[in-house]
């Protein structure tokens, strides 16, 4: 018996599937003309494409299935105002295509814990002057971001929110804001006291200003 040989001359081609199999075993599916006009004027914007659920009567989002790039964040869900965007539990919010920039709301008062986490595309993000409340890890591993804008109403960010965002060069708070502060685009609390976060993506050299704590968010 011994091991079996091929003979010289065979030659043995291995199976390579298809884009088209390797698509549908991911459940990926081509679209259309039409289907991608429909994503991008229906989904996108008239909230038709966008998953949830209600609770205490106010909608949480968690999904979108739809044409990734530019996304807006519907106010409302199956006629509920949006007050919450991601359920936690280590769950982000699933997008079927991957979005470059994302716009939430006026009327959103909490992102939860991990809701953007692994977006490795997503450049930009605007939030609403609503905001309440930013999760832990909320934006972990968002690669692109370069630039945090956090409003003045924000009183509650989770630790990590911002952690290996490689690009990140810049944090700032609003000036209102009665619980965060930056400066030269590091994140504080308000009195400067506690260093919440150094951008991960800003160069140079930098000297923690005495006698500020460091929590290693």
């Amino acid at each position: 018996f011994g091991s079996p040989v091929l003979p010289e001359e065979e030659k043995v081609f291995p199976y390579l599937p298809s884009k088209k199999f390797q698509n549908l075993c991911y459940g990926i599916h081509n679209k259309s003309f039409l289907q991608k006009a429909r994503s991008l004027f229906f989904d996108k914007y008239a909230g038709f494409g966008w998953q949830g659920h209600i609770t205490n009567g106010f909608a949480v989002i968690t999904g979108f299935t739809g044409s990734g790039g530019s996304i807006h964040i519907p106010k409302k869900w199956n006629g509920t105002p949006v007050h919450q965007i991601g359920t936690g539990f280590w769950e982000p919010v699933r997008f079927d295509e991957p979005p470059l920039e994302i716009s939430i709301p006026d009327g959103v008062t909490s992102i939860a814990d991990y809701a953007f986490a692994g977006n490795y595309h997503l450049a930009r993000v605007i939030f609403p002057r609503t905001l309440r409340k930013i999760g832990q890890r909320a934006f972990d591993d968002c690669h692109s971001l370069e630039r945090i804008e956090i409003p003045e109403g924000v009183a509650e960010i989770g630790s990590g929110a911002f952690i290996f965002c490689l690009q990140l060069k810049e944090i700032c708070v609003a000036d209102g804001n009665p619980f965060f502060s930056s400066k030269d685009g590091v994140l504080y609390n308000k009195n400067q006291s506690t260093l919440i976060q150094f951008p991960a993506g800003r160069g140079g050299e930098f000297a923690i200003p005495g006698p500020a704590i460091v929590t290693g968010k």
